[in-house]
């Protein structure tokens, strides 16, 4: 359930999730390139979960939307008023809550399989460009000082 901001570590919590029900004023972002970085797990997870052209928008600008446009996208599930988000949540509950624990284990294993090899895989390689490369350029260490002090980085393109 998101109720309100999930941008950064939040939105890649979410999309990390079987499920993501929202209330409309929610929103969803990665913002981090605007510091000087980037979001490793949304980098492997939102092409997979999202149209490639979207993925690469909120990559790529940090820009923010609302869970109208993530639900459109289907980033998220379903966009529900605020008043009516428990109500929504214990739905989605109840629906799985009946169905055999075993059964729905070994089907999110069989239909996740193929992604956790790869996954495992594609996370050591983003690690290393995060920590080795990123981290260690002039612009990535300048993003996050600014982004500290509260203002505007000054690229170096380094």
């Amino acid at each position: 359930m998101v109720n309100g901001a999930a941008l950064g570590g939040g939105c890649e919590l979410a999309i990390f999730c079987d499920f993501i029900i929202a209330s409309e004023n929610s929103k969803f972002g990665q913002p981090e390139i605007q510091v000087g970085v980037f979001p490793p797990i949304a980098c492997m997870l939102l092409p997979r979960i999202i149209p490639q052209a979207k993925a690469m928008e909120l990559l790529l600008t940090g820009a923010i939307i609302n869970a109208n446009e993530a639900g459109n996208i289907g980033l998220i599930n379903k966009c529900v008023s605020e008043s009516a988000l428990k109500e929504e949540e214990n739905n989605f509950v109840n629906k799985i809550a009946g169905l055999s624990a075993v059964v729905l284990g070994y089907t999110k294993s069989a239909a996740l399989k193929q992604q956790q090899k790869a996954f495992l895989e594609y996370l050591a390689e983003v690690e290393n460009i995060y920590l080795n490369h990123l981290m260690k350029t002039e612009d990535a260490a300048e993003g996050l000082k600014a982004f500290l002090e509260k203002r505007k980085p000054e690229w170096k393109n380094k």
